[in-house]
């Protein structure tokens, strides 16, 4: 019944404002739509083309009175309630275009344009608080949305004027976006002094997923430990920090672990596993930034924390500083040569270089990232298959491409087959 109303209301809003134009050009390239809708007979289709065609010529009432004769016959399609929407806001009639918007998220909870229309409408009417909020649905819903323009080009962040943790992370957000990455740091940490759990509510732009992060004191209270000062004064009351901290660690209940291992710091600054504790716990939050910090001061504290170092470049590739990253694996095995998995990540960034070039067409900066992933992973299957179809497909080179085949025939008889298939 809600659902009618608001599209009886939209209709009359849709009639009423004929003629109250305000032409915005820029709006249609940012805003995603379907212009191939499957509508309910073949006339309302050539109905759906007229109207666009109307529009296009700037006959804009004769566009709108054939979008309205559709609303009113196929209100029920997201498609179609997406596309008007997109017109509507081209000529500025914003609360239109988010009243169609939103029908058509209740229609299709999963339809990830009109989501993201809303961020680019919001944008525009400048209320960027909500239009991030809107940006991350979409990115929830579609990790490739966080690649497209949000149209922050104009955007002061000092005009933000954020006061809450909320508004200090989608603050951060926008910075993100217009590649002003030191004030997005300085804002998402800024969020984080304000509520350290502000990551289960958003996330990262590397990421997708949020750890979940439970409330505090849904464990037992930890053990009270009766200790005698040293000068022989009162017995004084203190815990095991450290130990409850893991404890809240390992049952994942992050917020409390955080707690305790900054308690154990208070009491000894010097103390690296708590730092390193620390860590982990920010990092299983998806907290990179502070992550990193706590595995730095672990490392200070002591600097032959082999351990620490493994982690840090686990967080440094994680927001894609992946020299630093590279940098603080080498450490790891400068002070144990015999540790592998150091050299398998090292491999691993060089092999996500090497994908990453190949998309752009920059074949041969693939072929170098690649052959150094061999050099650190030479285990790796899928590097030889990628390499050998570059040299083949790209460097015309099947003489490289054959020798390609020598490995992955020990490594893996699929992927040797599939290369096979391709060279011969």
């Amino acid at each position: 019944m809600r659902y009618k109303l608001s599209m009886i209301f939209l209709l009359f809003l849709c009639l009423r404002f004929f003629a109250n134009y305000v032409i915005s050009k820029d709006y249609l390239d940012y805003v995603q739509f379907d212009t191939n809708i499957a509508l309910q007979t073949e006339e309302f289709e050539e109905v759906f083309k007229q109207a666009i065609v109307f529009y296009e010529e700037a006959f804009y009432d004769e566009a709108f009175k054939a979008f309205s004769k559709l609303l009113n016959s196929d209100s029920d399609n997201a498609f179609l309630l997406n596309a008007i929407g997109c017109f509507y806001g081209g000529v500025g009639q914003y609360d239109i275009a988010i009243n169609l918007f939103k029908n058509a998220i209740d229609l299709y909870p999963r339809y990830t344009k009109p989501y993201y229309n809303l961020g680019i409408t919001f944008t525009f009417l400048e209320k960027y608080y909500e239009a991030v909020e809107y940006y991350i649905q979409t990115i929830e819903l579609d990790s490739k949305y966080k690649n497209l323009p949000y149209h922050f080009d104009d955007v002061l962040i000092n005009d933000l004027k954020p006061s809450k943790a909320e508004e200090f992370y989608k603050a951060g957000f926008i910075a993100h976006a217009k590649n002003k990455e030191e004030a997005a740091t300085s804002l998402y940490l800024k969020a984080l002094e304000l509520n350290t759990l502000i990551a289960e509510q958003y996330f990262y732009l590397d990421t997708n997923e949020v750890a979940p992060i439970t409330k505090k004191h849904e464990a037992p209270a930890p053990q009270i430990i009766e200790t005698q000062k040293v000068d022989g004064s009162e017995p004084e009351k203190t815990t095991t920090f450290y130990e409850n901290g893991l404890s809240y660690l390992n049952q994942k209940m992050y917020d409390n672990a955080i707690d305790y291992f900054t308690k154990a710091i208070e009491a000894d600054p010097e103390n690296s596993l708590a730092y390193y504790g620390l860590g982990k716990t920010y990092y299983a939050v998806k907290l990179y930034y502070k992550a990193i910090n706590a595995y730095l001061s672990a490392i200070q504290a002591d600097p032959q924390f082999s351990n620490a170092y493994y982690e840090l470049g686990q967080s440094y590739a994680m927001i894609e500083m992946y020299e630093d990253a590279i940098d603080a694996y080498l450490k790891v095995i400068e002070i144990d040569p015999k540790d592998s998995s150091s050299l398998t990540s090292i491999g691993m960034i060089y092999y996500n270089q090497g994908v990453a070039f190949s998309k752009r067409g920059m074949y041969n900066e693939a072929i170098k990232a690649f052959l150094k992933t061999i050099k650190f992973y030479p285990e790796y299957a899928n590097t030889y298959y990628l390499l050998g179809k570059l040299y083949y497909d790209k460097k015309n080179d099947p003489i490289k491409a054959e020798k390609m085949l020598i490995a992955l025939e020990v490594l893996d008889q699929e992927l040797y087959s599939a290369l096979y298939g391709k060279i011969f």
